[in-house]
């Protein structure tokens, strides 16, 4: 399984991702290019992301949208419906 494919799985089991998180589960440092080229592959997929601000720094995060939740909500970890911004 490629590095690609286990960042499909982990956002199509729900869970958003951001890049330190991204080092620590897949051991990438470019999860931007890793999403850019699962975009281009993947055109099917509807992967969001935001710009989130914690302690003073700015990062983005990236999930898979999903037309049954409401439009800046996803299903965390563990299948329950959260607001993108509920994870900072």
């Amino acid at each position: 399984m490629t590095q690609d494919d286990r960042i499909i799985a982990y956002l199509k089991a729900g869970s958003s991702l951001t890049g330190l998180e991204a080092l620590n589960l897949f051991g990438t440092m470019k999860l931007a290019t890793r999403i850019s080229e699962i975009n281009r592959k993947n055109p099917t997929l509807d992967i969001r992301d935001t710009f989130v601000h914690h302690n003073g720094k700015s990062f983005k995060k990236y999930w898979i949208h999903r037309p049954e939740l409401h439009g800046d909500m996803f299903l965390g970890p563990d299948g329950v419906k959260q607001h993108e911004w509920s994870k900072e």
